[in-house]
């Protein structure tokens, strides 16, 4: 029959003279030795060894061993959302504010919210009849010339497309849902803008690594016939330099 171990009573930092403690470093050394020879017995025995669990952290601040002087002080609380930028202010006030009641200033509560709606500017351009009678009119921002959508709307529909892989029906209804008055062929358009610098940056990729390369590596595997695939093997083309 085992003999439970006594437990030691907790120790005031009054009554921890320097040879208590000396004993009390002492007993956990031992019994951290007793513990390591238990686990091996028990594992030369083919039995479980106790899991090694880490000490809980919830009594970290309040541990009697952990000097005040040692442990790291905490730095000032920042507000989560002291950068973030404030687009409208509300001004709520109490529904019945007692007569003598003294005003203290506010206590602020940040909301984070996204506004995704559509937003349509007319823009009105004057005329005037010269005395030639040729007419002079004002004239849009040179990025909206020749186009009724706003640069933010091609954006999005690009980024949406592109980044998010939202394939076009879903992205032209969520477009109308919103509200905008947009064709599939014009968000096909939108999407397909300038890639002819892409072409030749592919071209100009490909006439660079066939200037510095020795030779060519290429997949001359056969195509399919009668269910079967080809036999043959990719090959190696060397250039002469």
């Amino acid at each position: 029959m085992n003999t439970p171990i006594p437990k030691l009573p907790k120790i005031n930092d009054k009554e921890r003279t320097p040879l208590v403690g000396v004993l009390l470093e002492i007993i956990a050394k031992q019994s951290e030795e007793i513990d390591k020879l238990e686990q091996k017995i028990l594992k030369l025995k083919g039995e479980t060894t106790k899991p090694k669990i880490s000490p809980s952290q919830m009594d970290k601040n309040t541990d009697p061993n952990v000097d005040e002087k040692t442990r790291k002080p905490r730095g000032p609380m920042r507000s989560k959302t002291e950068d973030l930028r404030i687009d409208e202010i509300v001004d709520i006030r109490p529904d019945n504010i007692p007569e003598g009641a003294e005003f203290k200033g506010y206590r602020e509560v940040v909301i984070q919210d996204i506004v995704i709606k559509s937003f349509n500017t007319c823009y009105k351009l004057a005329q005037y009849r010269l005395s030639d009678g040729s007419y002079l009119s004002g004239k849009l921002p040179e990025h909206l010339q020749g186009c009724h959508f706003g640069s933010d709307l091609i954006r999005l529909i690009q980024y949406q497309n592109h980044y998010q892989l939202v394939t076009q029906p879903l992205l032209l209804d969520f477009l109308h849902d919103l509200g905008v008055e947009i064709s599939a062929g014009q968000v096909n358009k939108f999407l397909n803008l300038d890639i002819e610098v892409f072409h030749q940056e592919k071209e100009e990729i490909l006439a660079a690594g066939l200037k510095s390369s020795s030779y060519i590596h290429t997949d001359d595997t056969t195509a399919r016939h009668n269910g079967k695939n080809g036999n043959r093997s990719p090959t190696a083309y060397s250039l002469s330099c």
